[in-house]
């Protein structure tokens, strides 16, 4: 990311403390349990990469007694000692399913020759690129314990990255969200979600503790030829994406072969939809078609008068 897009981040999204539980190490274990720590993570929670692979930033609510702008000891002892020392805290490791069909560990990239390359924050003990091409779920998670590495969660859907505003979330006037009173993350609970990018978004939900809501909305129906938007091409049978995507699965597929677990993979880790079944694409294009009614219809401002900031609705005033 970008150090402008990191520094609009920070400036669009006044994180609160994100510090959860006590600071001090030794007392930590008391209040919130024996938690693992992701100290292969640049930055601590709540703060920001500026994108040169070493610095990161604090959010503007930081009030600790360190710099709030730097770069951080890349080895676990260090960054243990630095939570203390500056009342911060690295997020913890997701307690989930972890997606051992994916190429690559968490923030390792995808090389040529089958390699994974590791971020520059990386500081285990082992090889800094690797081919995992041939090693099974066994031996992946060996890997993790050895290595300091983790393999990303599954993801339960593709996210809908274009939405107004987080799962759960509601649109007020102005376009700025607003969280439910069921949220309980580290960032304020109203946001403006309207500038940002796909990526940034993307951050913001491992930071803040959010979710975008999901696409699909209807049953899906994987005996469908190609994806959603794709094209089918009779000579060679094969399934070809659209211009505008961009996945990381590009180029012509053959689908033939897939079997319905073959396709949820290739929906997740290409980030595409399969089509509805039928009578499912009108229920799913009139219940946008209805949401998109409900977001204009809140956008209409009946009235004059001073506005009130919070919510965006014009206040009464005695004559």
């Amino acid at each position: 990311m970008a150090v402008t897009e990191t520094r609009k981040l920070v400036r669009a999204y006044r994180i609160k403390r994100a510090i959860v539980c006590t600071v001090v190490w030794s007392q930590f274990w008391v209040h919130c349990g024996k938690a693992a720590r992701d100290y292969a993570a640049l930055c601590p929670l709540g703060w920001f990469s500026v994108g040169d692979g070493d610095s990161c930033e604090a959010p503007p609510s930081y009030t600790g007694p360190c710099s709030t702008f730097g770069a951080f000891a890349k080895n676990s002892k260090m960054k243990k000692k630095t939570e203390e020392t500056c009342s911060v805290s690295w997020p913890s490791i997701d307690e989930c399913s972890k997606d051992y069909e994916e190429r690559c560990p968490q923030q390792w990239v995808e090389m040529e020759n089958g390699l994974c390359g590791a971020p520059a924050s990386y500081t285990g003990r082992c090889e800094r690129s690797y081919s995992f091409t041939n090693l099974n779920e066994t031996e992946k998670r060996s890997w993790e314990r050895r290595c300091d590495v983790t393999w990303p969660c599954q993801r339960l859907c593709n996210k809908d990255y274009d939405a107004l505003c987080p799962e759960d979330w509601i649109s007020l006037v102005g376009g700025a969200c607003v969280a439910s009173g069921e949220y309980t993350g580290p960032c304020l609970p109203k946001m403006g979600f309207a500038d940002l990018t796909r990526d940034m978004k993307k951050q913001i939900e491992q930071q803040c503790e959010l979710s975008f809501p999901c696409k699909q909305k209807c049953r899906t129906d994987y005996a469908a030829r190609c994806p959603e938007g794709w094209f089918y091409l009779t000579s060679p049978r094969v399934c070809s994406p659209p211009d505008d995507y961009r996945g990381k699965c590009q180029g012509k597929r053959s689908m033939a072969e897939m079997n319905e677990t073959d396709r949820k993979r290739f929906s997740m880790t290409c980030e595409v939809d399969w089509p509805c079944l039928a009578g499912q694409q009108e229920l799913r294009h009139a219940e946008m078609a209805l949401g998109r009614r409900t977001f204009m219809r809140s956008r209409i401002t009946r009235g004059s008068g001073p506005i009130e900031p919070e919510t965006g609705n014009i206040l009464n005033r005695e004559l």
